[in-house]
């Protein structure tokens, strides 16, 4: 096995010129991240204020939740949970639109 000793030749190799010019451009990268984090995190904070998801309940729409129901998907118990959870996020200004499609009929059950 041989082993390579670096000697002072082939330290010069790199000179002064080209390890500044390396550190300038590793300063710019490193930089750059930092403001695409910064600006990242200014993002997930502001739409965390504005509620993030607009659908808490998973996705389900009344009219979805009471077809579920009604082919024995989901128990009385946890209906009665979920539709509690949509009908509180609508009255909060959670849920854009919530209810259109039900109001009338059967959103009462």
């Amino acid at each position: 096995m041989v082993m390579v000793v670096p000697t002072v030749p082939m330290m010069l190799a790199f000179n002064s010129g080209d390890m500044i010019r390396s550190f300038a451009i590793m300063a710019v990268c490193l930089i750059m991240l930092g403001v695409i984090l910064a600006v990242l995190r200014v993002y997930v904070a502001r739409r965390g204020r504005r509620g993030g998801s607009r659908l808490p309940s998973g996705g389900f729409t009344l009219r979805e939740l009471r077809l579920m129901h009604e082919r024995g998907e989901l128990t009385d118990e946890e209906y009665e949970a979920m539709r509690g959870r949509i009908m509180g996020a609508a009255a909060d200004g959670g849920v854009e639109g919530s209810g259109k499609a039900d109001s009338g009929r059967g959103a009462e059950r």
